[in-house]
């Protein structure tokens, strides 16, 4: 069994993972304080920048599901 894992490991080691792709990098920001508007738009900023941020990690997970053969 110990000969198996190391089967296993050796294997594992071989596995060469494609480039992460440049988007998956990119550190969304907050959305700017505009001194002068009503607080709801800048909330509304705010929402727009999480769902960039959600969608890119949406993204990058189905990158390596597909790299690792996951169903999506």
């Amino acid at each position: 069994m110990e000969q198996a894992a190391r089967t296993r490991g050796e294997a594992q080691v071989d596995h060469q993972w494609p480039p992460l792709p440049d988007d998956c990098r990119v550190m969304e920001p907050h959305a700017p304080v505009v001194i002068g508007t009503e607080a709801l738009s800048g909330w509304k900023r705010e929402r727009r920048a999480l769902d960039r941020a959600n969608a890119r990690v949406g993204r990058c997970a189905g990158f390596y599901d597909a790299a690792t053969g996951r169903p999506l």
